[in-house]
Parts: C-alpha cells; sequence; structure tokens
C-alpha cells in the first residue's frame, strides 16, 4: 500500500534500484503518518540519502537527524559537501538538495565522528555530540571493569599460566571482510603454531556480526587450517569482551569498545587500508598480515617469562586509550538515551 503498486512489480523483479523504493516507501510513509522527526543512519550510505530525499518529498514538514551508530574515521569521509549544497540545506530543509540530500542535523556518538563529518564542511551549529544509546549499557560494564579487574588479579600466577589465553576475534558485517579475517588468524595460529601448542595454549573465539552468518564458512575453514582451538560464540558481546585477552578486529565497533574495558586490541587491516577509528587516533597496532598478526600476539599473550613476551609493546598505544574513549564515546555515562531526547524535543 505504502509503497506503490508499480514499485511492488519491479521490487519482486528485482528491476527497480532498492534507492528508489526505499525514498517513494519514506515519502508515502510520512504522508500517510505525519511525524516530526525521522531519525536514521549516517547519511553517507545510500540508503539514508534515499530517505532524506524522501522525506524532502512528503507532504508535511519533518526534521532529519542523522545518528552515528557506528566507529567512524577518515578515511569514511567519502564526499564534501559544496557550499551550494549546505546553503540549500540551511535555506530550505525540506526542498530537494541540489546533487545530494543531506540531514537536518548530526547526533554523533564521541567528538571524532563530529570532527569528520564537520570537515566535510557541514554547519557546525548542526553537528550535536550526544553519545550512543546503544553504548549506555557498556558504559554500566565500565564502571564495574575495575573491580572484575582486582577480582581476577587475586588468581595465582600458577592457575593463570595454566588456562589458555583467550583470543576473540570480532569480525564486521561485511562477510567477505569477516572472512579475510578469520582466514588470517588461524594462519597466524598455523605460523606460530608450534608456540602455540606448547608454551603458549590459547583459546579462539570468533563473535559474528548478529547479521552475518558464518557457522558454515567457519567450520569449513576450521577443517582446512586442521585447528581444534577456535569456536563460534553467540555469548553476549560484552561478556566476551570482560574474558578475552586480546581482541583481534577489522573495523568492527567492537574494538573501541574492548578499548573502553581496557582490553588490548590488534587491528587487522589485511592489505588495505584500515576503515577503523584506530586510524585517527592510535590506540591498537594495526597489522596487514598473518605473520604480522602472529607476532602481535605474541608479544602481547606470552607469558611473562617467555622470550616472546614484550611488556613494552603495547605501551604507546595504551597511552592513546583514554582519548580514544573520550572521542569516540563522549562521556560514556550511561545517560546518552537522556540527551537524544532532550535534543529532539529542544530542535522542535
Amino acid at each position: 500500500e505504502l509503497i506503490g503498486l508499480e514499485q511492488a512489480r519491479s521490487l519482486l523483479g528485482n528491476q527497480l534500484p532498492d534507492s528508489i523504493i526505499l525514498a517513494r516507501l519514506t515519502e508515502r510513509t510520512l504522508n500517510k503518518y505525519p511525524m516530526t522527526h525521522l531519525l536514521c543512519f549516517l547519511e553517507m550510505y545510500p540508503s539514508a540519502r534515499a530517505i532524506y530525499y524522501g522525506a524532502s518529498k512528503s507532504k508535511t514538514s519533518i526534521k532529519t537527524v542523522a545518528y552515528q551508530h557506528a566507529s567512524i574515521n577518515s578515511m569514511k569521509l567519502w564526499y564534501d559537501y559544496s557550499e551550494k549544497e549546505v546553503q540549500h540545506s540551511q535555506d530550505n530543509a525540506n526542498n530537494f538538495i541540489f546533487s545530494m540530500p543531506i540531514p537536518d542535523m548530526y547526533f554523533f556518538q564521541g567528538n571524532l565522528g563530529r570532527s569528520v563529518i564537520r570537515g566535510s564542511g557541514y554547519p557546525e551549529d548542526r553537528c550535536l555530540v550526544t553519545g550512543s544509546p546503544r553504548y549506555d549499557t557498556l558504559a554500566q560494564i565500565h564502571k564495574t571493569a575495575e573491580s572484575q579487574a582486582a577480582t581476577m588479579s587475586r588468581n595465582s600466577s600458577k592457575d593463570l599460566k595454566s588456562k589458555p589465553k583467550q583470543i576473540l576475534v570480532v569480525p564486521s558485517l561485511s562477510l567477505p571482510d569477516a572472512l579475510e579475517l578469520i582466514e588470517a588468524t588461524l594462519l597466524a595460529w598455523k605460523e606460530g603454531r608450534s608456540e602455540y601448542d606448547t608454551n603458549i595454549p590459547i583459546q579462539i573465539t570468533v563473535k559474528p556480526h548478529p547479521a552475518t552468518i558464518l557457522s558454515h564458512e567457519l567450520k569449513r575453514l576450521t577443517e582446512k587450517y586442521e585447528c581444534g582451538c577456535i569456536l563460534e560464540s553467540s555469548d553476549d558481546l560484552y561478556a566476551l569482551l570482560l574474558k578475552a585477552d586480546v581482541v583481534i578486529t577489522s573495523y568492527s565497533t567492537a574494538g573501541d569498545e574492548a578499548i573502553a574495558l581496557e582490553k588490548p586490541v590488534i587491528c587487522y587491516s589485511g592489505t588495505g587500508v584500515t576503515m577503523s577509528s584506530f586510524l585517527d587516533i592510535p590506540a591498537a597496532p594495526i597489522v596487514h598480515d598473518p605473520e604480522e598478526l602472529d607476532t602481535a600476539l605474541k608479544k602481547v599473550i606470552s607469558p611473562a617469562d617467555h622470550p616472546l613476551y614484550d611488556p613494552n609493546f603495547i605501551v604507546p598505544y595504551r597511552d592513546h586509550w583514554q582519548s580514544l574513549v573520550d572521542e569516540s564515546f563522549y562521556r560514556l555515562d550511561a545517560n546518552a538515551s537522556d540527551r537524544i531526547i532532550s535534543e529532539l524535543f529542544r530542535s522542535y
């Protein structure tokens, strides 16, 4: 009903771009159910641009807000707003923005996001740092992380040495990226297998993105490399982070979350440029191949008396942990939801 018969027919035949369907759906929805605000992901994604365009064509005036939902870095700045676009946006938000739809406001989870988008030419007075409700739970866990760390430190060094080191691998939403990250981890394990089997026992846990199914591919890779120390987990991410000795990720926000919980992170980018926030704030080493990953892992998780253990390896990155938390998560005080609601009503 909302999309329209002609769009539905095209959708079934897969002949109409998703962006056109999404724009039309947004326009018809707002015409039938008038709203005052529309919140969407950061506008740099094509689907969000289509939604802003659909909102601009609706019969009722509506304020569009771009909400930062994931990590960001300067490499994600794919578009610079022209002076004409920005001025047009300020003059009349409900007209079609010449060349590209942009939101009326941005809500950022931290100052890093604001500085990146602000650098594109977007008006500073429309950029608000609110924090993200997505991380209000993280903020609560962050408060208790120190006491949990103190409890763990009371374990005897003998017990800690005998337990396998917990390596948590958190891939991104992208299936190709996820498979590359997992295979790189397995290749790193294969590279140093003699040490991992005898002197540095490890357990590799893969926590897939909720929207990505990896079970079949993970089984295939496990059999390919004959690795008996890797498994997939559906447990709560924060529970896994708290148990981890090190976290491996590519550009998942989980890397930032791990840093907030004071867990060392190794960022794997492969041969490409990393899309993680560690590009702007060096809170984690960035490695580019399985050999580098293996070397970094051994420096972090080897027993203190092992010749490959390097207590100074993570120090220069640790110096940036607090900066990353401040810039990525704002206050991390569990009040982001209240700030967003307050700003929405303020802007009405």
